[in-house]
């Protein structure tokens, strides 16, 4: 009988090739996720189950149309209200989220906001009032102290940063006749050498501020008014909100 020998070493060397290349690849695949990858948001609305009372403190127009989600505007549903001239509607959380702290006393060191909004009519919209974002109270307003987010001047998008009354703003103008909605960013970060804010619209770095921020947990605020011009609406899409341990 003949017997028919192979190359061990040849299987072997293919078999130890074959683990480094696997080993590699894995390697590359957990680089590439570790750089694109982002931790689970802390809060996630996307208004599939509605506007939940649970969530939300709600306030609908005296004679404009209520708060409701609607499917007709944008790729995911959004919460639509059209106050009437001199009226106003607000969604604002339930409870209070934290803030960042820039020292090992805190667990969260870092946060991001951000949601999608788009406004129709927005030369009747109340300039001084109108605010999104965080606020300290339920019922805070453009007007109140300790507010971070967006607001309208001369019916222009602004970040604005209030500490104790100090009010910085930044002009981000956007075009609000387009049909898709706004993505309005922030990223806070508490570094060791202070808490640092990021203002992003539709993926362009508009501001960074180092002072007056949040220092007691805030809402998230949602507040339109208008003037005695006219109507105006306001659409929501998705909101996502980020508490992390580590720095971004």
């Amino acid at each position: 009988m003949k017997y028919t020998t192979k190359d061990i070493r040849t299987i072997k060397d293919d078999t130890q090739q074959l683990r480094i290349d696997t080993n590699g690849l894995i390697l590359d695949t957990n680089q590439l996720l570790d750089s694109v990858a982002q931790a689970y948001p802390s809060f996630w609305e996307t208004w599939i189950l509605g506007i939940r009372a649970t969530t939300y403190h709600v306030t609908n127009p005296v004679t404009g149309v209520a708060w409701a989600v609607s499917v007709a505007d944008s790729y995911s549903p959004m919460a639509v209200s059209s106050p009437n001239a001199s009226e106003n509607c607000r969604l604002v959380t339930q409870g209070p989220f934290a803030v960042p702290g820039n020292t090992d006393n805190y667990i969260f060191k870092s946060m991001t906001l951000e949601f999608e909004i788009m406004i129709a009519t927005v030369a009747n919209i109340d300039n001084a009032v109108t605010f999104f974002g965080m606020s300290p109270a339920v019922d805070s307003d453009r007007t109140t102290n300790n507010i971070l987010g967006w607001c309208l001047a001369s019916d222009v998008l602004q970040a604005i940063y209030d500490g104790a009354g100090s009010e910085a703003l930044t002009a981000c103008a956007v075009d609000w006749a387009a049909t898709d909605p706004h993505k309005l960013r922030i990223d806070i970060n508490g570094l060791s050498t202070g808490i640092e804010t990021k203002f992003t619209v539709d993926g362009v770095l508009k501001a960074t501020k180092t002072s007056n921020f949040l220092t007691k947990p805030f809402y998230l605020n949602f507040y339109v008014a208008t003037e005695a011009g006219g109507a105006s609406s306001v659409k929501l899409g998705m909101i996502h909100l980020w508490l992390r341990d580590y720095l971004i």
